[in-house]
């Protein structure tokens, strides 16, 4: 397979054609090729385009995938991972550090890809590359909840549900890694194994979730979220030095609080997020990014699962939120009737 075909369909973003001559020659070696100009390889262009099924299908059949995602012919040093960043796909930068990507490695102006991530503007990318750590964990699970950058209480019951019980069977290794890993990893293992403690232990699942949507005004406040984070790191004061410091501020923070909340405070210390807009993240799980919201009052949701979640609470208050004409206008809308026939199920 000539590279110079590849690359000529890649710029064309002729992509069934691209999928095509990797399917007609499976032992390609086209990846660490150069482009005409000799700037990057064609792994890097098909980075570039942040499309992660062609990525994907490049590594298909290759074995050494840690070599081809760290090796760069860029005259500025940038690597695959740094290529990923600029094109904003956190799916892409996701599977580049599952497979192995460097995340420790500097540019010639000096700058690593979490770095270059921030200084860009991608900051939910730069909480990714940042949260990871270099040990294997042998349950998917806890590996991945350990990289999480978003760390309401409900989020993690919601996105873990249906593997909650092997999240509790190996939550041990939280306490594992809260032994050996420096600041803040320690304290954020500490923490995350108290929330899953927490959920463990409340007696409805599902009511747990809700009652973390709980507001007690149209400011949108979850005084029963702030508990809940209050009382894991209560728990754990003792086991981290930093965590008294940290204890202290978030007490200091009022339950009522929308902005400057407890869950932004230890999401700063812990995933180094230091911009997050509040008023984006849906209502009930706390995702950032939330892309849909009520028809009616434009509060955010991931989906209809969590305004559902949250209808029971939200509907007192969804009407004076829509007439004094607050939220984000124009997204991606959860229609009334689709809610209704959600809540029939």
């Amino acid at each position: 397979m000539s590279s110079a075909d590849f690359f000529k369909f890649l710029r064309k973003s002729e992509y069934e054609k691209c999928y095509r001559l990797l399917e007609e020659n499976p032992d390609n070696t086209i990846a660490t090729d150069a482009d005409p100009q000799g700037e990057m390889t064609v792994f890097m262009h098909a980075i570039h385009t942040g499309n992660l099924e062609i990525v994907k299908a490049i590594l298909a059949n290759i074995k050494n995938k840690k070599e081809i995602i760290n090796y760069t012919i860029h005259e500025s040093g940038y690597t695959p991972l740094m290529m990923s960043v600029l094109t904003g796909n956190e799916d892409l930068v996701r599977y580049l550090l599952d497979n192995g990507a460097d995340r420790h490695v500097k540019n010639k102006i000096d700058k690593s890809a979490a770095e270059l991530a921030a200084f860009t503007g991608h900051n939910e990318i730069a909480a990714i590359i940042t949260s990871r750590i270099d040990k294997v964990i042998s349950c998917p699970f806890i590996s991945e909840l350990v990289t999480e950058t978003c760390l309401a209480p409900a989020y993690i019951a919601l996105k873990y549900k249906y593997a909650f019980e092997q999240v509790v069977k190996n939550a041990g290794k939280l306490l594992d890694l809260a032994g050996s890993e420096p600041y803040p990893l320690n304290a954020k293992c500490l923490y995350l194994y108290q929330v899953v403690q927490t959920i463990n232990e409340a007696p409805d699942y599902d009511k747990f979730i809700k009652q973390q949507t709980i507001i007690v005004d149209k400011s949108g406040s979850k005084p029963v979220q702030y508990q809940t984070i209050l009382k894991c790191l209560q728990k754990v004061k003792d086991r981290c030095p930093e965590y008294r410091e940290l204890l202290q501020t978030v007490s200091s923070i009022s339950k009522f609080a929308y902005h400057g909340t407890a869950l932004q405070k230890i999401e700063e210390d812990f995933c180094f997020i230091k911009v997050r807009k509040q008023s984006e993240r849906c209502d009930t799980c706390f995702k950032p990014e939330a892309k849909k919201c009520c028809c009616r009052c434009k509060t955010r949701y991931c989906d209809i699962r969590c305004q559902e979640y949250a209808w029971f609470r939200h509907r007192k208050f969804c009407k004076q939120i829509a007439e004094d004409d607050q939220g984000p206008k124009e997204k991606p809308q959860i229609s009334m009737e689709e809610l209704q026939n959600a809540l029939k199920e």
